[in-house]
């Protein structure tokens, strides 16, 4: 997808709750004009979906011979150990007709990724987005099932790497990428990692050479590290373009907003409840 047409999709579906960031659809956006460019084609796959802000994407990138499936416990959050996210199928699948393109069909499994199998999923993946639970385990499973389904020229996009409240995906990653040599890091930033095979990297590698018509670099810097052994572009704001302390403000800002929020809402339930059966006896 172009740049424009990643924005109009992020514009359009603003509203719909979720994390995922708008930097993060411009590199989707990247990485699926390079696989489109190179002529890989392959179906779409997201494990956990919450309620849809990053599947919607995924319906927009998809040709027309491609599936896009997902995969959510949805409403048996039993099997969510890890609280990474609780969606709502039916939102979810509100949000898909009102903001995917017409006519664009989902394949959903409503289950937990542990009881899936990669002859479920059936068709090589050229993109499979991972961002399901969040412990070790969990995170390694999802891992292993894109492994086993992905297009030999395909992503696998991994949710929340290298962060100190989601050890457990870190673990996972570096566990993963140990087994397999043969699947490399290319690029991190916007909160994900994106793996490919060893074998592909250059396509992936020319496209990153020159990514600002997707990434703003007023704000972005680039620099190349090895993960794994593998040279990794990441993508980080440079200490001298953040304010210090600025993200302590912000936080409390949020904290107030939502306590005053909370507040409100039970001052309205007690008005509900009064006008309903009368004002509480004094204790």
């Amino acid at each position: 997808m172009k740049s424009d047409e990643v924005r109009a999709v992020v514009r359009s579906s603003r509203q719909i709750d979720g994390w995922f960031l708008p930097d993060a659809a411009q590199l989707f956006g990247l990485l699926d004009e390079a696989q489109r460019r190179a002529g890989i084609t392959g179906d779409l796959f997201e494990i956990g979906v919450h309620h849809g802000r990053s599947t919607v994407l995924l319906a927009h990138m998809a040709q027309e011979s491609e599936r896009v499936k997902v995969c959510d416990v949805f409403g048996e959050q039993e099997a969510n150990p890890s609280r990474s996210g609780q969606g709502d199928r039916a939102i979810f699948e509100r949000n898909m007709a009102a903001f995917a393109p017409p006519g664009r069909e989902v394949d959903v499994f409503e289950t937990s990724s542990d009881q899936l199998t990669p002859e479920e999923i059936a068709s090589p993946c050229r993109f499979f987005h991972v961002d399901g639970g969040h412990l070790v385990e969990e995170a390694l499973g999802d891992l292993r099932l894109g492994a086993s389904v992905l297009h030999d020229r395909g992503v696998l996009v991994v949710d929340d790497p290298f962060k100190p409240e989601w050890p457990g995906v870190t673990e996972a990653i570096v566990r993963f990428l140990d087994e397999h040599a043969d699947l490399v890091p290319v690029v991190l930033g916007f909160n994900k990692l994106v793996i490919c095979p060893r074998a592909a990297r250059t396509t992936y590698d020319e496209a990153l050479a020159d990514p600002w018509s997707y990434v703003d670099r007023r704000v972005w810097e680039v620099k190349e590290l090895p993960i794994a052994g593998s040279a990794t572009r990441i993508f980080m704001i440079p200490n001298y373009r953040q304010i210090g302390g600025l993200d302590r403000w912000a936080a409390r800002a949020v904290w107030l907003r939502i306590a005053l929020r909370d507040r409100a809402a039970r001052m309205m339930q007690t008005m509900r409840r009064e006008a309903r059966d009368g004002p509480c006896p004094p204790a």
